[in-house]
């Protein structure tokens, strides 16, 4: 009895030494299969290190267009949704327009007033320049015709003044009788009465004609208000422009095709000028800015291809172009840059901001993800 429960413990011991060797085994092979997979994700992630420049300071970039009116009003109608796609142009409020529109009738009222007065202003010009013009070429009408006479009566004058020396002598000397004499004598007081009328003449009618050059003066007058009622046209209509500009600023559409990212304002609700009702952006116009470390930067250049890893997408890989390195460092753009004057300086490595362009968003990416980019630098590092 004895010598079979020895060979029963003798069983059992060897039944637990194969079975402690199986367990050696296995856990040797996966030992070995954890070393391999190891040294495979390890060789792969130091390739990784050395042909990429990564950084996890990065996020999703985009245009936040704020949408906001030019004029201050009381919104009536406001037809977005938040998540909502728009086009450009597409409405997006559209506020009380009656006050707008009622200065509109005042302005266009006062361009209408302007107007026919200046009209009449223009046809009261024509009417006195054609009058004055008449005026003064009847009056040096008559002023050569009296020019005429008097060069008349002074041939005359000189002939009678001859005919008269002449008769003299002879009436003198006996030769002509006393008739003779008074007609000559009569002759010539004749001739001399006629220079005088006609040197009248002359004063009178050039009188009338600066009198009638004078009256051209007046024109000038009509012409200034023609002028000057032509600057408040100008005015007045630059004011219905104006007005008209404001009232079509009631309707606020959107600038740009994209999503309302946020509504801001509401019906009802009373709004200043330049105040925002909405916020649009572009999914198809997103980018990544990468805050990447000082010593990484020396192989970064312009068109390198960029791995883009996106928190809210794990499974799904992103692709991108740098196409804007940073001119300065991240931190010389802080509210309080930091001073080293007080003496006191600690090196840190500061941040280049990066900006890649992402090939194709597909509108899955929102301003404001976290990502984690990875710079293809080979091509420069050879």
């Amino acid at each position: 009895m004895a010598i079979k429960n020895e060979k029963n413990i003798d069983s059992v011991s060897s039944n637990n030494t194969s079975g402690r060797k199986r367990k050696q085994k296995w856990l040797f092979v996966i030992l070995a299969i954890g070393i391999l997979v190891g040294s495979f994700y390890g060789i792969r992630w130091l390739h990784y290190y050395f042909t990429h420049a990564s950084t996890d300071d990065a996020s999703v970039e985009g245009d936040l267009i704020s949408v906001s009116s030019t004029v201050s009003g009381k919104i009536r109608l406001l037809p977005i949704r938040e998540g909502e796609h728009v086009k450009k142009g597409q409405l997006i409020a559209q506020l009380r327009e009656e006050d707008y529109q009622a200065k509109v009738d005042v302005a266009s009222g006062v361009v209408q007033s302007i107007n026919a007065s200046l009209n009449e202003a223009m046809a009261d010009e024509l009417l006195v320049k054609e009058k004055t013009g008449k005026d003064v070429q009847r009056a040096e009408a008559v002023l050569y015709a009296s020019q005429a006479r008097l060069k008349e009566a002074e041939a005359n004058i000189q002939l009678a003044t001859l005919d008269f020396k002449r008769i003299s002598k002879l009436y003198k000397s006996k030769t002509v009788s006393a008739s003779e004499m008074d007609k000559v004598q009569a002759a010539y007081t004749l001739a001399t009465a006629r220079l005088a009328t006609a040197e009248e003449e002359i004063n009178e009618n050039r009188a009338k004609l600066n009198v009638a050059q004078a009256n051209t003066g007046e024109v000038t007058l009509k012409k200034r208000r023609v002028e000057s009622l032509k600057g408040k046209l100008k005015e007045a209509e630059a004011e219905l422009e104006a007005a008209r500009l404001k009232l079509a600023h009631t309707t606020v559409t959107s600038p740009i095709d994209g999503v309302v990212a946020r509504k801001i304002s509401h019906i009802g609700e009373v709004i200043s000028a330049g105040q925002p009702i909405s916020i649009v952006v572009n999914l198809n116009h997103i980018w990544v800015e990468a805050n990447l470390e000082e010593t990484r930067v020396e192989h970064i250049r312009l068109g390198q291809f960029v791995d883009i890893k996106v928190d809210a997408y794990p499974n799904t890989r992103f692709t991108g172009k740098v196409i804007n390195i940073g001119a300065a460092a991240a931190s010389e753009f802080a509210l309080i840059p930091d001073s080293r004057s007080a003496g006191n300086f600690t090196k840190v490595t500061q941040r280049i901001p990066i900006k890649i362009e992402v090939v194709d968003p597909d509108e899955q990416l929102r301003p404001g993800m976290m990502v984690t980019v990875g710079i293809d630098i080979r091509k420069t590092k050879k």
